[in-house]
């Protein structure tokens, strides 16, 4: 039987097991809690998140129990102070949930169940969702996790600053694979110039007001122009944000600094049909019967125009930029044309149509 064999021999049989099967096995004898306890657990992903309400995590949590999956509770008091100091959500993988408070006891009490279960956890993705960092920083964070290995981190925000602590945290993991996803509002620049190079950093485009809805705030919803060259010019792979932008020749610009990078980026913005039209008389196109055309056939130019499937192309040095007429329907103020510009180096880098309106 399992309880003969050695310790590290059970322990590395343990690591093939899933949150269900660690609890059931460890429930046998000493010997194989032991092993349990020592044995590494793979995921394919881990996410900590805050929960926004206790009505709507009492749901959260019948739907997972009704689905068959383990759900370790901590911290399920109804107190006045739960409630108003909040709680946070622990998934590994999709087989083991922790809910913890803020309360001391809570926390170990999570950190010593994660110990009888698995002495260090791999995961492919580490999802950090909406954290209040103010109410549980980073520290505690990486308390929570133990020992954890992972390939790539997502991380979101709805506050418009990020604690220093979480900024470190970032940059100690900026040899993985990073994305930051922003909700509510955008970081201030003073945050996003001290970000550490991102794989992909963007908004949550569905919950960000439409440019000329009324509830829209410049301040708020999106970037200056400027400010975005400036997050070009620190080298992160993709920015798809919502942007001011007024002058044609900032895009242009934009366009030079991605055409000039040595790292592969993408860029993805939307802007209007007046901008588009001073900006394509900069590279020798215009829109005619409304379609980007070229209206330079004979001299030469730097800037080559190309018509691909349904958008037009104009690459510059090993820039690409594509063109793509999108629209977007809202019953606060009715249908809005807009295009959306991808700008990518190298050219094959990423296929400029895979960004949808």
């Amino acid at each position: 039987s399992l309880a003969a064999l050695p310790l590290e021999l059970v322990s590395h049989v343990a690591s093939f097991l899933d949150g269900i099967d660690r609890l059931n096995v460890r429930a046998v004898c000493k010997h194989l809690r032991d092993a349990i306890a020592a044995s590494d657990f793979e995921v394919d992903t881990i996410i900590l998140n805050s929960a926004d309400d206790k009505k709507k995590e009492v749901g959260n949590l019948r739907n997972r129990l009704n689905s068959g999956l383990t759900y370790i509770r901590r911290a399920f008091s109804g107190s006045k102070q739960l409630k108003t100091q909040g709680y946070l959500l622990i998934h590994f993988g999709s087989s083991l949930h922790f809910r913890t408070s803020v309360f001391v006891e809570d926390v170990e009490g999570v950190i010593s169940t994660r110990q009888k279960l698995f002495h260090k956890i791999r995961a492919q993705h580490l999802r950090l969702e909406l954290i209040d960092f103010a109410t549980f920083p980073i520290k505690k964070i990486e308390e929570l996790l133990g020992a954890c290995e992972f390939d790539q981190i997502s991380m979101s925000t709805r506050s418009g600053t990020l604690e220093p602590s979480v900024l470190a945290f970032m940059h100690r993991y900026s040899h993985k694979r990073l994305t930051l996803e922003m909700h509510d509002r955008i970081l201030d620049m003073p945050t996003l110039l001290a970000l550490p190079q991102l794989h992909f950093l963007t908004v949550a485009w569905g919950q960000l007001e439409f440019p000329k809805s009324p509830n829209w705030n410049k301040e708020k919803h999106a970037l200056p122009e400027r400010d975005l060259l400036e997050l070009v010019k620190q080298r992160h792979a993709s920015i798809f944000l919502p942007v001011n932008m007024e002058n044609e020749r900032d895009l242009l610009e934009i366009l030079m600094v991605v055409s000039a990078s040595d790292i592969a980026q993408h860029v993805t913005l939307k802007v209007f049909l007046p901008l588009l039209r001073r900006f394509l008389s900069l590279v020798d196109c215009e829109i005619i019967n409304g379609e980007v055309d070229d209206i330079n056939q004979i001299r030469p130019s730097e800037f080559v125009f190309k018509s691909h499937q349904y958008m037009p192309l104009i690459t510059h040095g090993n820039a690409q930029m594509s063109i793509l007429k999108c629209s977007a329907s809202h019953l606060a103020y009715g249908s809005v044309r807009y295009y959306q510009i991808g700008i990518t180096n190298p050219i094959d880098h990423v296929l400029l149509s895979s960004y949808w309106c």
